[in-house]
């Protein structure tokens, strides 16, 4: 119920808000890597103790949940990496690839 209330309330938000608006015509795409990969190191560290903690001790249940959160992160990394080297030739961990190619898609 939480998530639903969350998405929901974010995607009418979103909409109230429009586009961001820029007075010219700026590179808006993502610039800072460090504290990107900061906080992506900080997210995924938190799923591991939110997931594996969940099992309230030590056991195979919190084993199980420790290793299905790092294949699922791994395996969002490695699909990311293939779509921008399908899509740019090019993975990177921002995506600073060219916008323009994704128009076509």
């Amino acid at each position: 119920m939480v998530h639903i209330l969350s998405g929901v309330s974010a995607l009418v938000l979103a909409l109230f808000l429009g586009k961001r608006y820029t007075g010219h015509a700026e590179d808006l795409r993502p610039h800072n890597l460090p504290m990107t990969l900061i906080g992506t190191a900080l997210l995924w560290f938190g799923w591991f103790g939110f997931n594996a903690g969940s099992a309230v001790g030590s056991n195979a249940l919190a084993g199980s949940a420790f290793v299905a959160t790092h294949v699922a992160t791994a395996t969002a990394a490695l699909t990311w990496v293939l779509i921008e080297w399908l899509a740019y030739k090019k993975p990177t961990a921002l995506g600073h690839g060219d916008r323009r190619r994704w128009q076509g898609w």
